[in-house]
């Protein structure tokens, strides 16, 4: 597989992890933290793979550059807004680390539907997966007028730019199951271990 050399592979790890009780991003399955998994499933298809987070030494283990947020505390509008400013002109396609079931043909398809759209994020049965896909750099005006005016949703973003969504059908839901809270965290330790 040829990487993209024209989007830059994010993975947002900026969270407070407050329902978890400690820091998501470091979570395990087997040998591999949840960061870690993200980050080398992004590294599979793009060349250049970066982290948004607001510590850098927590994170240096993974070898990649860390971005931190402009905007402190503003979740994770702030890391797009980030990100993209340090993208240069390059378009970025963003994966949530707690996000674990994703893989590369979540992130194919996504971008094999992203022409001639702002904003392309997967969806399920279940509604708008904001924290996984395409954002093009056509976006930052609107991201930086939310951010002013302190709107900090993700989803009224993809909403405002009307952007496209990939739609996974019910049986690949499991796809985008979040991890927010210990039994997230145990349950998918099960159905990540499983055959």
């Amino acid at each position: 597989m040829t990487k993209r050399t024209d989007i830059i592979g994010v993975v947002l790890a900026g969270g407070n992890s407050s329902r978890m009780g400690q820091d998501k991003a470091l979570l395990r399955v087997g040998e591999e933290t949840f960061i870690g998994r993200a980050a080398h499933l992004l590294q599979q298809v793009f060349n250049d793979v970066i982290i948004s987070a607001n510590d850098r030494v927590v994170y240096d283990f993974i070898g990649l550059p860390v971005v931190e947020d402009v905007h402190k505390g503003c979740g994770p509008l702030a890391g797009l807004h980030a990100t993209m400013a340090s993208a240069g002109r390059n378009d970025i396609f963003v994966l949530s680390c707690d996000l674990p079931f994703v893989d590369v043909s979540v992130v194919e398809r996504i971008l094999d539907n992203s022409s001639g759209a702002e904003v392309i994020v997967a969806g399920d049965p279940t509604g708008v997966q904001p924290l996984c896909g395409v954002y093009r750099q056509s976006s930052m005006r609107v991201i930086e007028g939310q951010l002013q005016v302190k709107e900090y949703s993700v989803l009224k973003l993809v909403r405002h730019m009307k952007g496209r969504v990939v739609v996974f059908e019910e049986e690949e839901s499991k796809r985008f199951l979040n991890i927010n809270t210990p039994a997230d965290y145990n349950s998918a330790v099960t159905l990540l271990k499983s055959p």
